[in-house]
């Protein structure tokens, strides 16, 4: 397991080598052999529908085993618990979530928070829909099939005031 930790540092600390000699122009006075930190990650890719089902779970429950997450999704259709099993595999190498390998049933938890997943997925519909535009997001919204609750309106007013609030 050291060997392992050793080759995979080795390797993390080339590739920062790399980056940087690649991102140091030739007429640059920066001394090359300085070691910067790596680019920052791309954000996740976006779940897709089972994924997302899959990430509820394991925000609600916390960190879960296959077989927990296999049982959650037991109520909501027929998946195999090998389904459940490459489902969190492909996720795991997607970045999606992290997974504990140090017991027999590894422990998978999702690498962001339901927060944090929502405002990427929401930042990506905003710009690949509505061109940027907030307020035809938010008019689509409260236009949709099912009109907001009164408690619903009451919680998009507060935000609307504290927004206003903080451009005074």
């Amino acid at each position: 397991m050291q060997d392992h930790a050793e080759k995979y540092t080795k390797i993390l600390v080339g590739y920062t080598i790399l980056q940087t000699v690649v991102a140091t122009p030739p007429h640059s006075t920066q001394n090359r052999n300085t070691l910067k930190m790596a680019p920052p990650q791309k954000p996740l890719p976006e779940p897709t529908e089972t994924e997302l089902e899959i990430l509820h779970i394991l925000w609600q429950m916390g960190p879960s085993t296959v077989r927990q997450v296999h049982e959650s999704l037991s109520g909501h259709g027929k998946l195999a618990y090998t389904t459940v099993l490459s489902m969190l595999q492909i996720m795991y190498q997607k970045g999606l979530v992290s997974r504990n390998d140090s017991e027999r049933a590894h422990i998978y938890a999702p690498a962001l928070s339901k927060h944090q997943t929502q405002r990427q997925i929401l930042g990506k519909l905003l710009h690949r829909v509505f061109e940027g535009s907030a307020t035809e997001l938010v008019m689509q919204a409260l236009g949709s099939a099912r009109p907001a609750s009164a408690e619903e309106i009451g919680k998009i007013r507060a935000r609307l005031d504290e927004l206003e609030s903080r451009r005074k």
